[in-house]
Formats: C-alpha cells, structure tokens, sequence
C-alpha cells in the first residue's frame, strides 16, 4: 500500500494472491526443470521449423537426422511431466481467479484509475510488478505482472530468447480497457516455458505482433492468452495461438471479428503429451496459414502448415497431443496448405469445431477432418451454408491406421475435392463422411477413391463412408439422392433421400529438377543415403543409387546389413527393394545373412529380415522363419505366420496348422491368411474352425484369404464350385463376409466366384450382395497421396502386400 496506495495496493493484491499460493510449486518444477539441460536444449528446437531444408546438401540432411534422431529419444525418454502435474493445476487455478477479478472489476476501473495518480513500477521478490493508470503506456522491460486499468497502451516485450522465459517462472498481463498493442518476439504474451503465464485483455480493439511460441504457447507448462472484447488482429511465427507441448497452450477470444495469422503449428496445435486449443466466441473470424516452409517431402509449390486444430507427433519416437480449434458463431474463413483444419500426423487428435455461420473451408492436402499414421482428425461443422476446398486425402479421410472423419450437420453444402477424400481412405483407417441434412453440391474429380472407399491391405479392419442424410442433393452432373452403393469391399455410399463417369486429371504439380544432382557415389554407405533420400528435389537419384547398390552384388551386403536396424521407413524401402534384388544373383549369401538376422534381439532386424524372406519367396527360408513361430513375443509369432504364408511354400502348413491354436487373435489370424493362401479349401477343417473363431480378425482374415488365395499361381487352393461349395456349408455370416470379399480380386475371377456362389445361395439377402455388388473398374488409377512425393512422381502402384509396417 505504500506504494501503490491503499485502493491499488488492495486490488493489486486480488492477484498476486493466487500467484504467492503457486509459487513455490512452480519454482520447484522450474529449478527441476532447468537442471536437465537436455531438456532446457531441445524444449523448443525439436519443434522449430526452418527453410534451411530446402536449400541444404543430401548429406547435411543426413547427418542432422541421425543426430538429431539419437538426441531426440534422450530427450523423450527424460522429458517425464510428472513433476508438472500441478503446474497445470495451478496454472489453471491462477488464469480462472485472475479472469474472475478482472471481470468483477469492470464497475470499479473509474475508481481505481481515479485514485492512480501515475503508473508504479516495483521490483519484487517475484520480479518486476506494474500497476498502470488510465492513460496511454508503455511496458518495455521484463514485468512478472502488469495490472493496467486503462489506455491505449504499448508493451514492447524484452524477452525475446529461451533464456530470458525462464528467467521468471510466473507471469501475468491484465489489461482492463484501451485499444492496445503487444509486440514481441520469441516467447512473448501468454508464452510459457517450465512455468506459468498469462494474458488477459478485457476490452479494446486490440493488435498481438510476436515470434514463435507466443500468444498462449504451454512448453513444460501454461501459456494462456484471453481477449474478452474487440475486433482483434493476431499475427505470429510458429508454435503459437494456442500451443501445447508437454503442457497446455490457450489462445481463447470472446467476442469482436478478428483475423489470425500464423506461419505454421498454431491455431490449436497440440504436440507430444500437449493440449493447445483456439476458441474463438463471435464474430466473422478468418483463420489464416501462411506458412514459408516448402513442404520439401512432396510438393515445390506447396507449404506445409499444420495450423487450425491440429496434432503432431514426433515419428518415430513419440505420440502427438490434442489440438483443437472451436469457434462458436459468425461466417468464418479457414485456409492452410499441407496438413491443417482438423488433422492429426502420428497419434494425436486435432479437431475443428464450428458451432454456426456459413464458412469457407480452404486447404490443399492432409486436411478438413485427416488422421494420418495411427492419428485422429476431426471436422464438426453444426450450421450453415458452408464451401470446403481441399486436393486430396481430406474431407473425412484416414490413412493408415487412423481415423477421418467430417461431419455437416446442417445447411446447403458444396464439397470440391480431387480425389481420396469424401469418406475415402486408405490402409486399414476409418474414414468417415456425414451430411445430415441440406440441399448439398459434390465435386470429385477422382470418382473411383472418393465418395465412400477404402482399399484392402493386411487383412485387418477398414472401412470408408459417404453418407448423406436428406437433401435434393448433386453429385457432378447428375443426381444421386436415395441410391446407395458399395463401392469397395470396406466402402459404402449412402444418400438417404444415375451415376456420371468424372474424368480423371493428372496432378499439376511440377516434379523434381534433375538440374544440379550430385552424381552417384562410390561407396555402400553413401549411396545407401542417396537411395533413401526423402526430399522431392532428390528424387531422380533414388532409384538409380537403388540400382547402383544392386549391381554392386554380395559385396555390398555387409556395409547394407548394418543398416538393418533402421528405424526411419525410406531407408527400410531402399533395403526391401535392393536386398530382394541382391538375392537373384547371389542367393546362398542373401539366406544366409537372412537366416542370422531373424535371430536377432533386435525387433526391428527381424522384421526387416522376414520382410525380405517374404519378397524373395524361397522355400529354403522356411525353417528360418518357423523358429520364430516357437519365441515367447507373440508378435515374433504373428510375424512368422505372414513370412510363411508371403513365402508360400506347403512345407510351411504344418506350422501354420499349429499356429491356428495360438493363444493371441492376431497370431491366428495370420496363421489363418496364410494358410488361405497357400491352400484354400484343401484346409476344410482348419477353415471351418476360423470361421467360428470369438474374434472377428480371425474370422475376416480367413475369408479374404481364401479368396485371395485363388490368384497365386503356384497355389494348391480349389476352384471357384470348391469354394462355393464350401461356403455354402458356413453360417449366414462368414457367407456373406466371403461375398463382400470379391471384390479383392480382379474381376474375371469374381465373376466366376460370383456365378458359382449364386448357384449354391438361396437367401435372398445375400443374393442381393452379389448381385448388387459394385467394383471400381480395373482400368482406374491408383492414387496414393501418403508421405511420398507428390503423384505426378509416383509410378504406377503395384500390388500391395499384406504385411503391417508398425
């Protein structure tokens, strides 16, 4: 009170209260905190983006990724958020007592600022303390806590480094009235690093300038920025408006048309073990992307983003968080490029939540309901006359392993996409589309992948839908209301309430120049770098250092065996193509490099070797394979049982018999794919128990491989009245699974499997399944948009194995 005087010094206290009750806690985990250097080192820099990328040599890339790699599975394994528990906690505690003074405070602020004669500074125990006037002001050192009543005030933030965050680990902004503006750089405004900080803004039109990890960005702790009033601006680098990593990131604003800008990893972004989210009340908001980071994996003329309720983890070694955007009313604009509007890469969950308003919906790829790789993304868009815009592998789409989903609940929609989007998706995701009700417009230039798909791989769930619920509804140039389809053999289309062929394109996208190329390398080691090379601009070497390391023989196989450990999945690719390759000309060097690696500790040795044993085909590998069968680990089990059933040889059978008793589902239905393949309906007792099996993996594993097993030319399976015969003898349900498989193969064959089946089958349900069954033609193109370069680089797919790569 002797400073501030008896009326400020009382309010003043209102807040610092809370923040004394936090301290020591805090302070204990920061100083835990700040004494691992690994992870005060790469806190922030395992997250940071760059352009340097696209500019640096194949092997500085290299060797950054290998060192970058082994650093970062230190960090991950120390960086335990245990002793952040209740930083969170008291983190959240000091933002709701703090935002409720400052809302009960509204009456008062004339008060309070008459009784402020000037602005007092005060240097604290806990660092500089603020308590402004009425009147414009300026804040340009590094303040613990600003308490401003009112003006049109400037805060020029000092601390703009790492070091200067930690500096002190409580921090708090409240700015009761005025047009304001912050500008900052780095970790500035609501950013915290091993700590707490807060900004609360409760009316003015104000403008938030600053750098990377910024504007509510919780690294090791909470960042939280609150605007409650104005028509606000937002602009910053990357890491930003609502971030979360280890910790919890909030940019939330209540009311006022406001614009953000971000370059990349914003907007709701939630890295590993992070929570960031972006809540925008009211008002006509635009959510923009724009990134200068060239997405160097797939693209020369796109950017990656990762903005707008998105969730990122660190592939191979760590999961994502959960990144979400929600905004509750107004005609809002989104626009990204590569990975955005409710997306999720590697575990995580990113999602968009908007509750009304006619909105615009605009992005490229990885976009507007994505889960790619084991990850979750969502769009929920409650009302309104929406538009969305998207390439490719968007729209309720999942790629491996994942789930996609976007869900319209009402208003006239139009949808514009090129292809694998529309409840389409690939490698045993979920990816679901649903339009409840309005007039709606639908645009696929790709009609084969979109609208409802999914494509069949390693014998384990998927599924793709398109559903609309009612609605006079228009699909290209006709009218698909009240028809529904299956589409592939996990895919459906479904409009509740005539079909016209799209053309195809080819993507525009302008491939790799082969301009300024090293040549290719002498050695193993180098070459083996070039064959795995990642970025676009390497491409045209890839697959002639591939051949290169082929010619190269048995001499090159030492120098390739000690890269079998890899954890990163292209120079796994280059090892499954060139070892294959190798074998042809020198066989007994290959098997028995192969027949040692099996017996490895290492898991991923093993499974890199029987990878290999599975393409190169060779009886001899057999007995190699099967001592994993015996092993303790039931996924060494599960393993053999693929290897044998991708070697394709009947010495095998009477393993794979044993294996159909394995205590673990996933054993069995392994065991029961492969014998499938190897040898179909000659297997009628093993077959009959499969379909029986409790778990519905083994059961659906059984039925495509007996299906599948009609197309290996060196297969003992039966002909197409064998299988029909036996079919017929199963329940009403493993029939109709067996009917809904024939898609899987091509279609001479399923026609004759189909008239086989119709012969034997009298229920009239599953009649209709084959009769109405619906296959994309075999003319079509495959279209893969995953983490290769982009499609107009890709050759034509080849037939997809079976075999997971987790």
């Amino acid at each position: 009170q002797d400073e501030f005087g008896f009326v400020g010094g009382t309010y003043l206290m209102r807040y610092l209260a809370p923040i004394i009750e936090a301290r020591d806690t805090t302070v204990y985990a920061h100083d835990v905190f700040i004494r691992q250097s690994i992870l005060v080192e790469l806190c922030d820099s395992l997250w940071r983006m760059n352009t340097e990328d696209e500019h640096s040599s194949l092997w500085q890339l290299h060797a950054a990724e290998v060192r970058g790699r082994e650093r970062a599975e230190e960090f991950f394994m120390r960086a335990r958020p245990e002793s952040f528990t209740e930083v969170y906690n008291f983190g959240w505690s000091l933002y709701h007592a703090a935002l409720q003074v400052a809302r009960s405070s509204q009456d008062v602020v004339p008060l309070i600022g008459d009784s402020l004669k000037k602005t007092t500074v005060v240097r604290t125990s806990i660092g500089l303390v603020a308590l402004g006037g009425p009147g414009p002001d300026v804040y340009d050192d590094s303040y613990a806590v600003i308490i401003d009543v009112g003006g049109d005030d400037v805060y020029l933030s000092r601390d703009t480094t790492k070091a200067h965050a930690l500096e002190l680990p409580i921090r708090l902004i409240v700015d009761l009235a005025g047009d304001d503006t912050y500008l900052g750089k780095d970790f500035s405004y609501g950013a915290a690093v091993a700590g707490i900080s807060i900004l609360i803004d409760v009316t003015g039109n104000d403008t938030y300038r600053s750098g990377s990890f910024s504007l509510g960005c919780g690294l090791f702790g909470v960042g939280i920025l609150h605007d409650l009033a104005g028509n606000d601006s937002y602009s910053s680098a990357t890491n930003t408006q609502g971030c979360g990593i280890f910790g919890i990131g909030l940019l939330r604003d209540d009311a006022g048309t406001d614009a953000y800008v971000a370059q990349a990893q914003g907007q709701g972004f939630g890295a590993t073990r992070g929570l960031g989210m972006l809540h925008d009340a009211h008002g006509n908001d635009q959510y923009l992307a724009a990134s200068p980071f060239q997405d160097v994996l797939r693209y020369e003329d796109h950017q990656t983003t990762f903005t707008q309720g998105v969730a990122l983890g660190y592939r191979p070694i760590a999961s994502g968080g959960i990144g979400i955007l929600v905004d509750g009313s107004g005609n809002d604009l989104y626009s990204c490029d590569i990975y955005g509007q409710g997306a999720a890469y590697w575990f995580g969950l990113g999602a968009v939540v908007d509750m009304s308003g006619s909105d615009r919906y605009q992005a490229y790829q990885y976009a507007q309901g994505s889960g790619v790789h084991l990850a979750t993304g969502l769009v929920v868009d409650e009302s309104g006359d929406d538009i969305y815009v998207s390439h490719g592998v968007s729209q309720g789409c999942g790629h491996d392993y994942a789930l996609g989903s976007l869900v319209d609940l009402s208003g006239n929609d139009s949808y514009i996409v090129e292809s694998l989007s529309l409840g389409g998706g690939n490698a045993n995701a979920a990816s679901i589309f649903v339009d409840v009700a309005g007039n709606d417009s639908y645009v696929a230039m790709n009609s084969t992948n979109t609208l409802g798909y999914s494509d069949f791989r390693r014998t384990q769930g998927m599924i793709g839908l398109f559903l609309d619920g009612s609605g006079d509804d228009r699909y290209g140039e006709s009218l698909r209301n009240g028809t529904t389809t299956v589409k592939s053999t996990y895919g459906a289309f479904v409009d509740v309430a005539g079909t016209t062929s799209v053309s195809t394109t080819a993507a525009t996208t302008s491939g790799p120049q082969a301009g300024g190329l090293e040549p290719l390398r002498s050695t193993v080691d180098e070459l083996f770098i070039q064959a795995s090379a990642a970025p676009l601009r390497f491409q045209p070497n890839v697959q002639p250092a591939r051949d290169r390391l082929v010619s190269m023989g048995e001499i090159a196989l030492a120098a390739l065996a000690a890269h079998m450990a890899t954890k990163m999945p292209r120079e796994r690719l280059t090892l499954e193509y060139v070892l294959p390759k190798i074998h042809a000309s020198s066989p007994a060097a290959v098997e028995s490099l192969l027949t040692d690696r099996l017996r490895s500790a290492d898991n991923a040795v093993v499974t890199l070797a029987a990878t290999v044993c599975g393409k190169i085909r060779a009886p001899s590998m057999v007995r190699a394979v099967t001592e994993l069968s015996t092993q303790d680990s039931w996924k060494r089990r599960r393993l053999a049982a693929l290897t044998l059933g991708e070697i394709g040889d009947a010495s095998a059978m009477p393993t794979l018999r044993k294996l159909l008793s394995d205590n673990h589902p996933w054993v069995r239905a392994r065991a029961a794919y492969a014998i499938g393949i190897i040898g179909g309906v000659t297997e009628i007792s093993s077959f009959r128990k499969l379909f029986m099996d409790t778990a519905a993996i083994v059961r659906n594993a059984a039925c495509e491989g007996l299906v599948l097993g009609t197309l290996r030319n060196d297969s003992v399976a039966a002909d197409a009245s064998e299988i029909a015969s036996f079919v017929q003898s199963l329940p009403e349900t493993p029939r109709g699974a067996t009917y809904r498989a024939l898609t899987l193969v091509p279609s001479a064959r399923a026609q004759r499997l189909t008239e086989a089946f119709l012969v034997n089958e009298n229920n009239e349900s599953l009649r209709q399944i084959l009769l109405g069954m619906s296959r994309p033609s075999p003319s079509a193109p495959s279209i893969n948009t995953t983490d290769a370069p982009s499609q107009k680089q890709k050759k034509k797919s080849k037939k997809k194995s079976s075999r997971s790569d987790s």
